[in-house]
């Protein structure tokens, strides 16, 4: 996200050198870097330009490689008194393992921000790969941009994730089982850290050799009386990972929120294990309400951050960011048509517009909301989420999940609450969380959650949600 809904910030104000650096998943050949600083109205950023000026920008810094042994500027990487949002490098082809930015100067505020940085290689050496997953999203085959069958790389795991290589059980290099292809992608799609060789699961890190993640789960958020597997708060997909995949969600405090703000959570979440409409059953999220669980999963989120406008006081900027959950379906052709996997797992889909205005292409967006009288603002926050399945086929036979919130947000109190003229869909389960600091803590309210009715109400009218007084 190079637009900036979160970034780097050194937390060491005015004592320099400052740097943050990315590594690669093996050696690669790069002829670009571009990065991306903070822009000049951060809770309302738009799409950067070449000519953006902010005055958080970096001023004096460089950008540099790692030769194998040392680190080294790349050509034209040295910057002094720059002031642009983004700075784009373009040099002669170089191979590294790791990239860095190594600041020396911010005029503006004397912190090194950064939102992103970005490395590409050679516009005419790109490389182009298709990942092909099996039934639970693991990429099993990597093709390149010649399609032929002797350059496919090849993967396969272990039932908990642990990669198999050349040459246990007949695999060969010949064959493509060859750590080489560079792809972080693999075990359930989710990336795997070059130098600890966890996977990132979003709300916790999980080895695959041990089969377990690495920090626990909440106890008693996700774990109930009558299934002893969800008991272990470690255990991944509790032991059955052939059949179930970890989907990241989570409603908790919105990423990025500070003091002086109000974070506000809108999470739509299906309660039962495995729902069924149309004689067709998935995989539910099997979970209740909760407001501080990151390790929980839903259908769909919406994150919001208010807070004052620095260049606009009299106005509240107000972004969100809405996430899509994913879709695990049973197959209805499975058993009929031969070699189909047991499960489709497809991405969902979901559209928020905040005050009538739609989101990028990232799911983010931002407006700017007067400052009512009475300390009050107020706005709309729109969702529409569709099943993953639904998505990937273009038709609309599961429904779709709507909320229309009409919120407000008292900027004295941060209290929020719902005005009327507010409603849902009755399926799934949707709740509403507010987050703000009290001192160095961050402390959550329940606004309002109502529990799912039947998977048949996504084709009926949407019912109203009630006026809530701001808590």
């Amino acid at each position: 996200d190079h637009v900036g809904s979160a970034w780097w910030a050194d937390d060491t104000s005015s004592a320099y050198p400052d740097w943050i650096q990315v590594e690669f998943a093996g050696s690669k050949t790069i002829g670009e870097i571009d990065i991306f600083g903070l822009q000049q109205n951060p809770s309302n950023p738009v799409e950067p330009t070449s000519t953006m000026t902010s005055s958080y920008a970096l001023t004096d810094f460089e950008v540099q490689y790692w030769t194998g042994s040392t680190w080294t500027t790349v050509p034209g990487g040295t910057i002094t008194g720059n002031d642009k949002v983004w700075r784009k490098l373009t040099f002669a082809p170089l191979t590294t393992s790791k990239i860095r930015v190594h600041v020396t100067n911010v005029a503006g505020d004397n912190r090194s921000q950064v939102v992103e940085i970005e490395a590409y290689a050679p516009a005419n050496e790109a490389v182009f790969q298709w990942l092909i997953p099996d039934h639970l999203g693991t990429p099993r085959m990597i093709i390149d941009r010649t399609g032929t069958l002797a350059n496919i790389k090849r993967h396969d795991y272990l039932p908990f994730g642990e990669e198999l290589f050349a040459p246990s059980g007949g695999r060969t290099t010949a064959l493509g089982y060859s750590s080489g292809d560079g792809i972080r992608q693999q075990f359930t799609s989710k990336e795997r850290d070059v130098e600890t060789g966890l996977d990132y699961f979003a709300a916790r890190y999980y080895s695959s050799v041990l089969g377990r993640f690495t920090s626990p789960d909440k106890p008693f958020a996700d774990q109930f009386q009558a299934n002893p597997q969800s008991w272990n708060v470690y255990s991944y997909v509790r032991n059955s990972p052939c059949n179930n995949v970890d989907i990241k969600g989570r409603c908790s405090a919105p990423a990025g929120l500070k003091p002086g703000q109000v974070g506000i959570c809108i999470e739509a979440f299906i309660a039962s294990s495995r729902p069924t409409k149309y004689g067709q059953s998935g995989l539910g999220d099997s979970r209740g309400f909760s407001g501080d669980d990151p390790s929980l999963t839903s259908r769909v989120r919406v994150d919001v951050i208010a807070g004052r406008s620095a260049e606009t006081p009299k106005n509240f900027a107000i972004v969100q960011k809405t996430t899509a959950g994913m879709t695990v379906a049973d197959n209805p052709v499975a058993g009929i048509v031969p070699n189909t996997p047991p499960l489709l797992i497809a991405q969902g889909s979901a559209d928020t517009k905040l005050n009538g205005r739609s989101q990028r292409s990232d799911g983010s967006s931002g407006v700017l909301s007067p400052i009512q009288s009475d300390g009050t603002v107020n706005f709309t926050i729109a969702t529409t989420a569709r099943n993953g399945v639904d998505t990937l086929a273009g038709i609309n036979i599961m429904g779709e999940i709507k909320i229309q919130l009409n919120l407000s947000v008292n900027t004295n109190t941060g209290q929020v609450g719902i005005a009327e003229g507010s409603s849902a869909t009755a399926y799934p389960s949707i709740a509403v969380y507010s987050y703000v600091y009290e001192g160095d803590k961050i402390v959550s309210q329940e606004i309002w959650k109502r529990s799912e009715a039947s998977p048949s109400d996504l084709d009926n009218p949407m019912q109203p949600i009630p006026e809530v007084t701001p808590r």
